[in-house]
């Protein structure tokens, strides 16, 4: 799951506006070691770049 910098709740840290969040991250034990978490990883980095986020929690 992937939060915004405008969505992201939880502690103040997350509630701060240059701060994404990401969680819920997992990988089916059956496919590891393909790639998918990294592909994962990059996806959410981009969308905080995209979304004006300068940290990712």
């Amino acid at each position: 799951m992937y939060y915004s910098p405008a969505s992201a709740k939880g502690a103040p840290w997350y509630e701060q506006s240059h701060v994404a969040k990401f969680g819920q991250f997992s990988v089916d034990p059956l496919h590891r070691k393909r790639g998918i978490g990294d592909l994962l990883i990059r996806r959410v980095e981009e969308l905080a770049v995209q979304d004006g986020a300068v940290e990712l929690a």
